[in-house]
């Protein structure tokens, strides 16, 4: 776990706006083609949920940001994150 230098981090603006908020959450929606991942579920023999679960945790790992929770004021990057699903 790596705490983030919040005095150079290029991102302090943006999470002092946010942190700053009642409600500091958003979300995205977005339409996306999953042809390819169909046909590669298909073809191994898993099911489209669990394909989309695959893929949704190792972007989640691959991109810094997405890794970084806020703990007691300090911002705080996780070498590798574990995402719940509903």
């Amino acid at each position: 776990m790596l705490t983030i230098d919040m005095e150079n981090w290029p991102r302090r603006d943006i999470y002092r706006f946010y942190n700053g908020l009642d409600y500091p959450h958003f979300n995205i929606c977005a339409e996306i083609d999953i042809t390819r991942l169909h046909r590669q579920c298909r073809q191994s023999g898993i099911s489209r949920f669990n394909g989309v679960l695959y893929g949704v945790s190792r972007i989640a790992n691959e991109i810094e940001e997405f890794r970084q929770r806020i703990r007691a004021e300090q911002v705080i990057q996780h070498q590798v994150v574990h995402p719940s699903y509903t």
